[in-house]
């Protein structure tokens, strides 16, 4: 059963399928240096859950911007008054 992975249901990911499974994923969020949050990491897991059955073989990693990724969103962390066990 093959499943396929509709690159405009993703806000914080931008996706580019390229031939015989190739994939370019990038994280797009530029003006937080692509730091990761609860939608973004949610995208994450929507969309490596769905890449074997939609036939991706390789996926490139890649940060919109300056930067790759500034690691956790830190902000949202704060203001969600949280611990770090509980944020993840």
């Amino acid at each position: 059963m093959s499943q396929s992975i509709d690159p405009a249901t993703f806000e914080n990911l931008a996706l580019d399928q390229h031939d015989d499974g190739v994939w370019i994923v990038t994280l797009n969020r530029p003006a937080k240096r692509n730091a990761l949050d609860i939608a973004t990491i949610e995208e994450l897991v929507r969309f490596f859950s769905a890449a074997p059955q939609a036939g991706v073989r390789v996926v490139v990693l890649a940060g919109a911007g300056e930067h790759f990724c500034a690691g956790l969103d830190l902000v949202e962390h704060h203001q969600a008054d949280r611990s770090p066990a509980e944020f993840w």
